[in-house]
């Protein structure tokens, strides 16, 4: 029998760009590697797949492959490392020019050829990245079955095709490439969520996804997968662990009325894993601005509950016919509010005047702005202080 575990899509080095506290969910996907050894530990596992996309690109730091390197070198059995489309083995590739992954841990290898690796109990079947897109399926190189190769396992990254409307240049693989090479099993790097299911139908071929989170898009990631194959022509047995710190979950509400509020109050308080949770809010609807003020307030007053909370109000809208300009606080926000109330009601042709490239000081041409860019900026306005208190006197 055969025991490995399956990773992919390390991404370590991703940017974050955009997400509070970058530099945090970048420093987690190291953490998140060391808990991926940890499975092998407690697994007993002969060895560790890694099916590319290892790190985020063959650029980032010199400081951020260092310590990948000491994470590495508490593996507690060998890890093999295949290069993916986001890492491939090209001119700049971290593989091979890199001075600092150059000396690796011990029982640490990189796959960088298409040809047989023997394993213990198994024959491994790497299918590196050389480019970031390619039209060429990658495991098209395997040979037929020889005496001696015990279990067949390929190690490919890309894009399996059993999905409809893929990219044609994603490295894509053969739907039935895992019975059409013969392999005992397929470990498939590049789409960050699990699949199909462990535990479903049998099937040769899976995604392990990536081992930490890292949008909201993914359906199912965090994971790796532990692998036990009884011996050649067996099906394998493929178990999810959780190795992921945080979950990343996005909820869809409509403001309507004022029963929205305690109903968005009530929804926001049953999300669970609160400080593991990215949560991102998206609201819509059409409201007056005290409600939309009330709306921001509920939000406001349950962040602290978790790690990180977006609010994504583009498609909630505020009625520019209930907007009380003498309801903000102070003159010059009524000043501003009225200017930006004409031009997005069509009274006034031009856009406020400020509103202008360059410099404040240099006098050109007016952007182009559209009027929902004028109602945008009400809507933050009003969003904050309008109508929270009677106007100056």
């Amino acid at each position: 029998m055969v025991k490995f575990v399956h990773t992919a899509d390390w991404q370590l080095g991703m940017g974050f760009a955009g997400r509070s506290r970058p530099e945090e969910l970048r420093r987690e996907r190291l953490l998140a590697l060391a808990r991926v050894l940890d499975v092998g530990k407690q697994e007993q596992a002969a060895f560790i797949l890694a099916a590319g996309d290892c790190f985020e690109s063959n650029r980032v730091s010199k400081t951020l492959l260092y310590e990948a390197k000491e994470v590495l070198r508490n593996a507690p059995c060998p890890v093999y490392i295949l290069p993916g489309n986001h890492d491939p083995l090209s001119q700049d590739s971290i593989y091979t020019i890199r001075d600092e992954w150059q000396s690796l841990p011990a029982g640490v290898s990189v796959l960088r050829d298409p040809r047989p690796v023997t394993v213990a109990g198994a024959t491994l079947y790497p299918c590196p990245c050389t480019a970031r897109v390619s039209a060429k399926d990658p495991t098209g190189w395997i040979p037929a079955r020889q005496p001696g190769d015990g279990v067949r396992i390929g190690v490919a990254h890309g894009s399996w095709q059993v999905l409809p409307e893929l990219p044609a240049d994603d490295y894509p693989i053969a739907p039935d490439a895992a019975a059409g090479r013969d392999l005992d099993y397929l470990a498939l790097g590049h789409w960050h969520s699990t699949f199909p299911q462990p535990g479903g139908a049998a099937g040769r071929t899976f995604y392990s996804g990536t081992h930490e989170q890292a949008s909201f898009g993914e359906r199912d990631s965090g994971n790796v997968l532990v692998v036990e194959i009884r011996g050649p022509g067996q099906t394998p047995i493929a178990s999810r662990r959780r190795t992921g710190r945080f979950v990343w979950k996005q909820e869809e509400f409509e403001v309507r009325d004022d029963s929205s509020i305690e109903t968005l109050r009530d929804r926001v308080q049953k999300i669970d894993n609160a400080q593991g949770s990215i949560v991102r809010i998206v609201l819509k609807g059409v409201v007056p601005p005290v409600l939309r003020r009330e709306t921001v307030r509920v939000l406001d007053e349950a962040e602290p509950r978790f790690y990180s909370l977006e609010i994504d109000d583009t498609a909630l809208i505020t009625s520019l016919a209930t907007m009380d300009v003498g309801s903000l606080p102070s003159g010059l926000m009524r000043r501003v509010a009225t200017r930006l109330l004409g031009y997005a009601t069509g009274e006034a042709k031009e856009p406020p005047v400020g509103w202008s490239f360059g410099p404040p000081y240099r006098k050109e041409s007016p952007i182009d702005v559209p009027p929902g860019a004028a109602r945008r900026a009400l809507e933050l306005l009003y969003g904050r202080f309008g109508l929270e208190r009677g106007p100056e006197r």
